[in-house]
């Protein structure tokens, strides 16, 4: 399960073995990846011998601007999934959320004071009134303060 070797391969038929594997690698379907394997396997094992041979060059250079232009590719293909993905994810809403906001509160703050059951969250009226009443009387003697010490004045 290691995948190709090529070791056995007689010299003479390598040129052509990597003739047909850049052609098969101009493909875009399954026999794309296997032609990939083979390649690196043939590379692995002949690396010697296909730096040597100067008909080589010729049958890679096809290849070498075949991976340019796919490595090329990588970083828009890259973004176009991520993109994809996550449009994908808002579409189905996998996460379970309907697109509504949670109104449940997440904090809820209780007095030591305000134990009574239906309280508002201000107090009762009693105590609204009797702070409008001390509101009221600090008031007016702030007003009388002043009204003396504007008398006083001249």
């Amino acid at each position: 399960a290691s995948g190709p070797s090529g070791r056995s391969l007689p010299v003479q038929v390598i040129g052509l073995l990597v003739k047909e594997l850049s052609v098969l690698l101009q493909g875009k379907t399954f026999t794309n990846q296997v032609a990939a394997v083979w390649l690196k396997a043939l590379l692995a094992a002949h690396a010697s011998q296909l730096l040597a041979d100067p008909t080589a060059t010729a049958a890679f250079s096809p290849l070498l601007g075949l991976v340019e232009t796919r490595v090329g590719c990588l970083a828009p293909l890259g973004r176009l999934r991520g993109r994809l993905d996550l449009m994908l994810h808002q579409v189905s809403g996998d996460d379970g959320h309907s697109g509504l906001v949670d109104t449940q509160a997440l904090v809820v703050h209780q007095d030591g004071d305000s134990t009574e059951e239906g309280s508002d969250t201000l107090g009762s009226e009693a105590e609204e009134d009797e702070s409008e009443d001390r509101w009221d009387e600090l008031s007016e003697n702030e007003v009388e303060n002043m009204e003396s010490e504007d008398i006083e004045e001249p």
